[in-house]
């Protein structure tokens, strides 16, 4: 029979910061109706009025820079509003990253799988990504291979409805929630090395881009010093190198790109629950960076603004033309794509690639420091 529809990605623009938002699991076995674990650090579990006002004063910090690129928290692209349309953006026949993903992950599928052993835990993290996932857990069932798949996620509510978009499909795939950050993935794989069976950690939609080349860099040798032998991370990076089509990506010609990123203004209102900015001041700012190859998305503000938020004494002055930058997407074309391997101390088992090789899904391991001299 037919599986059921699954919904979207969720999650492309992210900031820095919300990079560090991730999940992880334990060795129990729920099943997706339960409650998803959480491994975030005990005396470090705020409540949503307190992520909320974190959030608040990230923007009026972010707003108020002088003399530096002014931002917002990349995690204002995403309410609602900002997932529903970025999932419209992913349909885009401009948007080609997750259909030359999904390409990949199709075409190799089978040798994808047989990287993975059963009884083995596979770990996503950042879940919501379940048009690819899905591929590669189908596979898994129909080779009958006994997994245990962990959605990580520091939003509780998208981990759950991941889980129950799941529920029901596999028989031999045990569905599992994370509720924390990376790094609470990665103290509690520490705590389980002695005792957890091998595992591969999954990163899809070249989230590696969000991130700048140094903190990627920095990112892989942390996910480096976890690593055992049997251990591995599969990873979508884009080495995308074309200006005009990375350009329609990220400003596509339907306005959707525009209208996830305006968005923005909508939600930080939402946020204050007052009129604090009017979105007819500002316009979407889309720049394809030739020389660092990346894509730097940015609101301009189109007239001087006294900005008044509600509970703080002081305006907040934005003058025509200043950009706020709201994310951007780093291209890893082969060079730079095996710097970022040599700088993160990770090696490519396997390479599966787009037909002009500009898209990778890698399968990374890492050498122990120990035996760094028997490198394959």
């Amino acid at each position: 029979g037919s599986l059921p529809k699954l919904r979207d990605e969720s999650h492309k623009y992210h900031s820095n910061k919300q990079h560090h938002n991730i999940h992880i699991i334990y060795n129990m076995i729920p099943t997706p109706t339960e409650t998803p674990i959480d491994i975030r650090l005990d005396n470090l579990k705020p409540s949503q009025a307190s992520l909320s006002e974190n959030l608040r004063q990230e923007t009026i910090k972010g707003l108020s820079q002088i003399g530096q690129e002014k931002t917002i928290p990349g995690l204002l692209l995403y309410d609602q509003t900002g997932l529903q349309i970025f999932e419209e953006i992913t349909y885009s026949d401009d948007y080609y990253l997750t259909r030359t993903e999904m390409n990949i992950i199709k075409q190799n599928v089978q040798q994808i799988v047989n990287n993975i052993e059963t009884g083995s835990w596979l770990i996503e993290l950042g879940g919501g990504v379940l048009r690819k996932t899905a591929m590669i857990l189908d596979e898994l069932e129909a080779q009958q291979k006994q997994i245990n798949y962990f959605s990580l996620d520091v939003d509780q509510s998208e981990l759950i409805r991941t889980l129950q978009d799941l529920d029901g499909r596999y028989q031999h795939i045990k569905l599992n929630g994370l509720w924390g950050t990376y790094d609470d993935c990665f103290n509690w794989l520490v705590k389980q090395r002695d005792s957890c069976p091998p595992f591969n950690l999954l990163w899809l939609g070249s989230s590696i881009g969000n991130m700048t080349p140094a903190e990627a860099a920095a990112f892989l040798r942390r996910v480096g010093s976890i690593m055992r032998p049997t251990d591995g991370m599969f990873v979508a990076i884009d080495g995308k190198h074309e200006p005009e089509v990375i350009r329609h990506a990220y400003n596509d010609r339907q306005g959707r790109s525009r209208r996830f990123a305006l968005n923005t203004i909508n939600h930080i209102n939402k946020l204050f629950e007052a009129p604090v900015l009017d979105v007819t001041t500002f316009e979407f700012h889309p720049y394809y960076n030739e020389v660092e190859e990346r894509y730097e998305g940015s609101l301009l503000c189109k007239q001087d603004l006294s900005v008044v938020f509600p509970g703080l004494p002081q305006t907040v002055r934005l003058l025509a033309g200043d950009k706020i930058f709201i994310g951007y997407s780093q291209k890893y074309p082969a060079s730079r794509r095996n710097t970022l391997y040599c700088k993160g101390g990770a090696h490519p088992k396997y390479e599966w690639t787009s037909g002009d090789d500009e898209y990778t899904f890698a399968l990374l391991a890492w050498v122990p420091t120990t035996t760094a001299s028997q490198s394959a």
